[in-house]
Formats: structure tokens, C-alpha cells, sequence
């Protein structure tokens, strides 16, 4: 656990206010955007899926949680996931869960199962 964790078990990720600017979320997701593009394209799919769980944490961490629900969803039900970005991508989405309506979760869980690649990787290229 980071050292901004609160004691309501944040782990730093999910931010306690209203989030941080457009601006600033785009300028820390581009590299992260640029990365899981490059990855994709190429047909790296397993590199595909740990950049998508990468930019999920910057999405938490600039309170774009329903969106990076859908991320870590899509990341958990995908059936070539690695075992290391499995377990990161749910234990951001743990995180979640304890910040978030029930309902985001449930959405995101849908959501997440009947996603292509692709359409994962687009939704979250197109996040800002």
C-alpha cells in the first residue's frame, strides 16, 4: 500500500475529492495511450492487456472509475490474460469496488464479458 492511503483502505489510486483536470489526465495517460496503441496494432495481445490495465490505474487515479471498471473487466474475462496482469487488473478492480455503486461494478462486469479487443482498447484510447 502507497503512502496516500487513508484509513478508509483508499489505496491512493482512487482520489478523495472531485479528481484532477482534463488536462492533467491527458498529459499522464499519453504515454500509457501511445504504448497500448503500438502494442495492439502490432497484435501483442498479452502486452495489449497489461497496458490496458496500466491506463486503468491512471483512469482511477483521476476518478474516471467507470471507466476504468470497464478496463479491468474486460483485462479479468479475457481467456489469454497472464496470471501477473490478471492479478493486478483485480486487485485494482478490489479497489473499485469499495469506491464505486454496486451498479458501476455489475455494468463494467457486462460489459467487460462480451468486449472485443478491440473494443476495449478503443473505449479506453477514447476516455479524456
Amino acid at each position: 500500500m502507497d503512502n496516500n492511503s487513508s484509513d478508509t483502505g483508499n489505496s491512493g489510486l482512487i482520489p478523495s475529492g472531485s479528481g484532477s483536470s482534463d488536462s492533467e489526465y491527458s498529459v499522464q495517460a499519453k504515454p500509457v495511450q501511445t504504448v497500448l496503441n503500438t502494442v495492439w496494432q502490432a497484435g501483442f495481445v498479452l502486452e495489449a492487456l497489461a497496458s490496458l490495465t496500466d491506463l486503468a490505474a491512471v483512469m482511477m487515479r483521476h476518478g474516471k472509475t467507470d471507466e476504468a471498471a470497464q478496463a479491468l473487466a474486460f483485462v479479468m474475462h479475457h481467456p489469454d490474460v497472464p496470471y501477473d496482469t490478471y492479478d493486478r487488473a483485480e486487485d485494482l478492480f478490489i479497489d473499485l469496488e469499495g469506491h464505486v455503486c454496486p451498479r458501476v461494478i455489475e455494468d463494467a462486469k457486462a460489459w467487460g464479458s462480451v468486449q472485443t479487443l478491440r473494443g476495449a482498447v478503443e473505449a479506453a484510447l477514447a476516455v479524456e
